[in-house]
């Protein structure tokens, strides 16, 4: 919690330092599949607004500028993300989550993965179902 607080005063404290946001400022989305064809041509190569370029070198002398675009956004009396990260720490912090989280990246990354796991279920109900009518002796 103490991590949350600090991360939030210390973006208000470089928002006293920013300059004022010109009204010419737009954000686009791409179709994930214009994305796929050309990526080259949709990646950003000055500013990157959100997680998907986020730690990219050649993009952080842009970093005062994200900084002005959450500075105008309305936050009340708190840090605007304080509620949402708080949020998203107890949703991480429950078990079901993770392990679902985990079973998705390591076991079911692919078709293949569960068309095998429902393949194995089949058979091995079906053994079951085997072995049942070998002891009744049908």
């Amino acid at each position: 919690m103490d991590d949350i607080k600090m991360l939030a005063d210390s973006v208000r404290s470089k928002f006293e330092t920013l300059h004022p946001l010109s009204n010419g400022c737009c954000i686009y989305r791409v179709p994930q599949g214009w994305r796929c064809l050309h990526p080259n041509d949709y990646t950003p190569k000055m500013v990157s607004i959100g997680p998907l370029h986020h730690g990219n070198e050649e993009l952080k002398a842009m970093e005062e500028h994200k900084l002005s675009l959450i500075k105008e956004c309305p936050m009340g009396t708190r840090f605007g993300y304080t509620n949402l990260v708080e949020d998203l720490q107890s949703y991480c912090k429950s078990p079901w989550h993770s392990w679902k989280a985990n079973l998705r990246q390591n076991y079911f990354n692919t078709p293949w993965a569960s068309i095998s796991v429902a393949g194995a279920v089949i058979l091995l109900v079906l053994t079951l179902i085997q072995t049942a009518c070998s002891v009744i002796g049908l």
